[in-house]
């Protein structure tokens, strides 16, 4: 009986991605925040930027929920590395995994890792190469497809900001 509840509610979540892509559009409430779970502790600190889906209502805009979340934190206390997470609706097609591309730059594809209440998540290792283009980028888009749906999705985050923030990371 759960399986058929978590099968019906993908198919309610993707069902309601590709109606609101045609109508909606994604906006961050604010581009690139810093953020400490403990101040006091840099390895609990990040940047993030959190997108919605906007619609608009009888003249009124609308947040229908979270189309993506993007954040880079540092893990390891000897061997620190940059990760970079990204957080996408459910109802997302696994197998087609997601696309990044910043600006004109090659496109990156990357496989979902897992995916929980808050959405399905790719999280990688943050290259130098794509540190680089996020610091001299202007928009950073990803693209995924809702589960049955043959077009992709592509949601465009502004990365102005976003080199300040990283610098507050250290």
């Amino acid at each position: 009986m759960y399986r058929k509840i978590g099968i019906l509610a993908g198919f309610v979540a993707a069902s309601l991605l590709v109606s609101v892509a045609s109508t909606a559009s994604a906006q961050a409430v604010e581009k690139w925040k810093f953020m400490c779970g403990d101040p006091k502790l840099p390895q609990t600190c990040k940047i993030e930027q959190q997108l919605f889906v906007n619609q608009a209502k009888e003249g009124q805009k609308k947040q229908m929920g979270r189309v993506l979340n993007v954040s880079v934190f540092y893990s390891g206390i000897n061997d620190r590395k940059a990760y970079i997470v990204m957080q996408l609706p459910l109802g997302v097609d696994l197998r087609a995994g997601m696309v990044l591309k910043v600006d004109d730059a090659k496109e990156m594809k990357a496989p979902y890792l897992k995916c929980t209440n808050s959405g399905c998540e790719v999280r990688s290792v943050l290259t130098e190469e794509l540190l680089g283009q996020l610091k001299r980028g202007h928009t950073m888009k990803v693209g995924f497809r809702a589960f049955g749906a043959k077009k992709t999705m592509v949601v465009n985050a502004d990365l102005s900001g976003f080199t300040k923030a990283y610098s507050k990371l250290f």
